[in-house]
């Protein structure tokens, strides 16, 4: 038990300081619908809670996976999954690592927003309890 907490910990704190230190992309502000004026009505998302994380360094990204029904999100998305992309290149991906981390740890429900291109789910968004 005690290595899962400090496996816990560490993923907490390595998630702020990505955050903190992000740079300029940490600074845009991705929201979803109702509350949150930024994200158009009609972007598809799926709630849950987070059961894993695939981060990659070639090219640097990662993927989230929630424990949520796999969604059919239309042809552009291809087959129905429940995971979800984010690539360094992309705005906000620091502020959207940390996202995923903190929701990963706090082991709490959250909504991912997402666009799909290339057959791939790519998250723009991530909205925390």
């Amino acid at each position: 038990m005690l290595p899962e907490v400090a496996l816990r910990i560490f993923v907490a704190v390595s998630a702020l300081a990505i955050a903190t230190h992000a740079g300029p992309a940490a600074s845009q502000q991705l929201t979803g619908p109702g509350h949150h004026p930024g994200v158009m009505l009609h972007t598809p998302m799926a709630t849950g809670t987070v059961t894993a994380i695939l981060a990659s360094d070639t090219p640097e990204s990662f993927s989230v996976w929630l424990d949520a029904p796999p969604i059919n999100a239309g042809q552009d998305c291809g087959a129905p999954t429940n995971g979800y992309h984010s690539e360094a290149s992309s705005p906000g991906y620091h502020t959207l690592y940390a996202a995923a981390l903190t929701a990963y740890v706090s082991r709490q429900q959250v909504t991912v927003y997402f666009v799909c291109s290339n057959f791939i789910m790519h998250i723009n968004g991530i909205s925390l309890p």
